[in-house]
């Protein structure tokens, strides 16, 4: 157990289709908040850095006015 806010550090890695696949699971309107709110974070981070294959996702305030976002092309 850690006490509160200690500041731990993650390190996560997947291919680019792995990434695809979570972000269209958990930054879309149907995830909960936080998720989708770390799945935006990390798409924003995505897109800066392998804009061709992230760039077809857009980022945009849902109906519960917590970002989200939509892909263009599915399975790609």
């Amino acid at each position: 157990m850690l006490p509160n806010s200690t500041e731990t550090k993650i390190v996560v890695t997947a291919n680019a289709r792995a990434w695809r696949t979570m972000l269209e699971l958990r930054a879309g309107e149907g995830a909960e908040q936080e998720i989708r709110r770390l799945a935006v974070r990390v798409l924003r981070t995505l897109q800066g850095e392998a804009p061709g294959f992230f760039s077809d996702f857009e980022v945009y305030v849902a109906e519960d006015r917590v970002e989200s976002a939509r892909i263009s092309y599915h399975k790609v």
